[in-house]
């Protein structure tokens, strides 16, 4: 995703359905999360969120392309759960 561009429409079309599929996936956990804690997610919010953990997924694969250690990737990773935790839970 981030080493071709937009101008290629069999990659971006690759890129995309995978996007939708991570987006997907994230979104049925989140329900699921929400739903254990006692909470209800609306579409759009659960939508939001799925987006967003897509988007940092990437982020941090980007992130560990260019550290040395696992330490700053752990600590995106933490943020990113207490980030998501603090939406779903009640």
């Amino acid at each position: 995703m981030t080493e071709t561009g937009p101008h290629e429409p069999e990659v971006l079309a690759k890129v995309r359905a995978h996007n939708e599929r991570l987006k997907r996936g994230f979104a049925n956990v989140l329900r699921t999360e929400a739903q254990h804690a006692g909470s209800a997610l609306d579409p759009g919010t659960l939508d939001d969120l799925a987006g967003f953990l897509a988007t940092a997924t990437q982020g941090l694969w980007s992130l560990s392309r260019s550290v040395d250690g696992p330490e700053p990737l752990h600590a995106f990773a933490d943020t990113l759960i207490d980030l998501i935790r603090r939406r779903i839970t009640p």
